[in-house]
């Protein structure tokens, strides 16, 4: 079933439990990279589940959540979370997803990868999902870094060689890095990393945290 299709199905019969089996179908294509992440249909089958018990499922669940964070960032994963039962997180690998959630938001990405990696999901191996988690990893670096080591950035983009950088760079990091040469990494000028009086060059010191911080001050 297309996204269309899905969406006219929300917009019809949105409250109705029959329409869980084609939001689950819907939820698993999303993990297969089939279709485009769709957080509105995901929050109306955990609230469908809310409202029909018997009818949700752990595995369902912890798709929705292990997507947020990929697509959607803590904000998305905590409206999710907050409508599924304490009772229904039983499971290790909701308090797994949620340690990954924590970590990527406070920005510290290295650990998080450890986390994210040892998650039992057949969605965590897939090289779109990997890269989504890059994608927004490498956007945040840029907002602190004029430039940075090639070393550093590939610890926290869980890359094991430049070729391998550059590669992903090409598809996914080509408005945000200028250019990765002699071991440096140089990132597109910003009205973040641009306005400090000294530019930041460890990026294994760095301090997420006040980068954290930093990152939501501007997006208010």
């Amino acid at each position: 079933m297309s996204s269309t299709d899905i969406k006219t199905l929300i917009q019809n019969k949105g409250f109705d439990a029959d329409i869980i089996p084609a939001l689950e179908a819907h939820l698993v294509a999303q993990g297969d990279g089939i279709q485009a992440y769709d957080f509105k249909a995901n929050r109306t089958l955990v609230k469908l589940y809310q409202f029909n018990p018997r009818q949700s499922k752990s595995e369902m669940y912890a798709l929705a959540l292990l997507l947020s964070i990929v697509y959607g960032g803590f904000v998305e994963f905590g409206a999710l979370n907050c409508l599924i039962p304490e009772s229904a997180k039983g499971d290790e690998i909701f308090s797994t997803i949620s340690e990954c959630a924590d970590l990527l938001d406070t920005c510290q990405f290295k650990v998080m990868w450890d986390s994210f990696k040892s998650i039992p999901m057949k969605a965590v191996n897939s090289k779109q999902i990997q890269d989504a988690l890059r994608r927004s990893i490498i956007a945040t670096m840029s907002f602190t870094f004029k430039n940075t080591l090639a070393t550093n950035v590939l610890i926290m983009l869980d890359l094991n060689s430049e070729e391998e950088l550059k590669d992903f760079l090409k598809i996914h990091g080509s408005a945000i890095v200028e250019s990765v040469e002699n071991g440096t990494v140089v990132f597109y000028d910003n009205i973040e990393n641009t306005k400090r009086a000294k530019n930041h060059q460890d990026g294994l010191g760095a301090d997420y945290g006040a980068l954290h911080r930093l990152v939501h001050a501007s997006s208010e």
